[in-house]
This record gives C-alpha cells, sequence and structure tokens, in this order.
C-alpha cells in the first residue's frame, strides 16, 4: 500500500467519524425555490407523506411533520438513517397523513 493511499484511508475515517459515518443524506432544495412568498410557520406541525431524494439512493415516500410552508415548498422534519432532517421539498411532494 503507498503512503498517499494509507493517509486517504485515515482521512475518510476521521471524516466518517464526525459525520457519523452516514454519507446518505436527503437532498434538500436550494433558498432560491422558495420564491417571493414568506415562509408561513406553523406550531400544529401536521403529519404528512412526504417524497424525499436521496443522494445515494431511490427517492422514496416517508412520513414527516410540516414546520412551514408557501405556495412553492414545504419545509418538512423526517427521521431517516442516522437521525433526522429539516428538508425542503416542493409543495406537490407532500400529502396529508392521517394520525393513526
Amino acid at each position: 500500500m503507498g503512503t498517499n493511499r494509507r493517509y486517504a484511508d485515515k482521512i475518510d475515517a476521521r471524516i466518517a467519524e464526525r459525520t457519523g459515518g452516514h454519507e446518505d443524506s436527503p437532498v434538500t432544495l436550494p433558498h432560491q425555490a422558495y420564491g417571493p412568498r414568506p415562509i408561513e410557520w406553523t406550531q400544529a406541525r401536521p403529519p404528512v407523506w412526504v417524497w424525499v431524494q436521496w443522494r445515494d439512493r431511490a427517492a422514496e415516500r416517508v412520513r414527516g411533520y410540516v414546520k412551514g410552508y408557501n405556495d412553492r415548498v414545504c419545509i418538512v422534519a423526517i427521521e431517516g438513517p442516522g437521525g433526522g432532517w429539516e428538508i425542503v421539498v416542493w409543495r406537490p411532494a407532500v400529502s396529508h397523513r392521517s394520525t393513526q
């Protein structure tokens, strides 16, 4: 094994240790996608189904809770491998979910 490869492996191990080893994180929309209307924040956190795109795997429909929204996007809290995330998705990617 060459010196460069040995150091690369150590660096990769440190990065995985710092990030919890979870490279698979959801894709979120940039701030520019929000549009001109402000985000309306909700205290109720209604339960929803949301289509989430992942960096290294196919999109999937998961349970989540709406934290804020406007006419274009929704900010949704979801649970996934390695913990929870707050992501921004297009509004049509979200549908109401019963609490059952």
